[in-house]
């Protein structure tokens, strides 16, 4: 009898040590979640910045401006791909959490896959701000 308690409650035990995991991963998975809802809403805002930068488009200086909304293009379509990226990232992330637990090899070697996603999405933000800065300028005729 005293065998058998020992048993269940090691069990206990184990659930929950693997519940504790569970609620670290999906913690992450949260601030994963939310580093890539802002990165959604950052390229949303630039996404205006840019509709508004192309509707003040007027014939003067129509080289400098063409170029300027090319970068600004080029800007937007390399951060939509980075996002994208990021999100296939996390996307692997929790899915090596589910399948091998959170300090797994596999997960951590996600979670740095991700990590350098989300600075990549960083990095193509600030390029699409530096494109749209030198579109304002070439639409003020500088």
């Amino acid at each position: 009898m005293n065998q058998t308690l020992k048993v269940i409650s090691m069990a206990v035990d184990g659930l929950d040590n693997g519940m504790e995991g569970v609620e670290k991963a999906q913690k992450k998975v949260t601030t994963a979640s939310r580093s890539l809802e802002d990165a959604q809403d950052n390229l949303a805002k630039k996404q205006l910045a840019y509709d508004e930068a192309v509707r003040k488009y007027s014939e003067s200086d129509a080289k400098n401006q063409e170029k300027a909304q090319k970068n600004v293009e080029t800007a937007t379509r390399q951060l939509d791909t980075a996002t994208a990226d990021m999100a296939k990232k996390q996307i692997a992330y929790n899915n090596a959490v589910a399948k091998y637990g959170e300090d797994s090899a596999q997960a951590q070697t996600a979670l740095i896959n991700f990590n350098q996603a989300q600075d990549k999405v960083q990095q193509k933000t600030d390029d699409l701000a530096k494109a749209q800065t030198a579109l304002d300028a070439a639409m003020q005729g500088g």
